[in-house]
């Protein structure tokens, strides 16, 4: 109870310093919480397969894939909300979009890819198998 005590104190504070305050706290959060996913995707990069990566045994589940995409997009829907904070919404919600995209399609298929190539035995696979190697 105190930690979540505190931690809502201590974005209180900062939100009460201000936007500027609270979109640097952001932007370094942002940083710190992508950099161990930065560090799996340099270093395994290297290591990625191709055969894993295309492998056609089995049923494709169309069902999982589109839940999957639309799990991946569906932050893409606040931006919007956000629009009427802009000084220039048209130009910066455009520049998000062209930058969020990518952004979002790498992040979630590279570690893929980099996870896949270090075990591609699917007879391994089950729930949380590459959170625990």
């Amino acid at each position: 109870k105190f930690i979540a005590m505190g931690v809502i104190a201590v974005v209180t504070l900062i939100n009460m310093n201000g936007i500027d305050a609270m979109v640097r706290f952001s932007t370094v959060l942002t940083v710190v919480s992508l950099a161990p996913t930065a560090a799996f995707m340099v270093l395994g990069v290297p290591k990625i397969e191709r055969a894993p990566l295309v492998a056609t045994e089995g049923e494709f589940d169309w069902s999982l894939c589109v839940s999957w995409i639309l799990w991946l997009y569906c932050g893409f829907f606040s931006l919007g909300s956000l629009a009427g904070d802009l000084i220039e919404p048209r130009r910066t919600f455009l520049a998000a979009l062209i930058v969020l995209f990518p952004a979002v399609l790498l992040l979630n298929t590279v570690p893929l890819a980099i996870a896949l190539s270090i075990d591609s035995d699917p007879n391994n696979y089950r729930a949380g198998h590459f959170n625990y190697r």
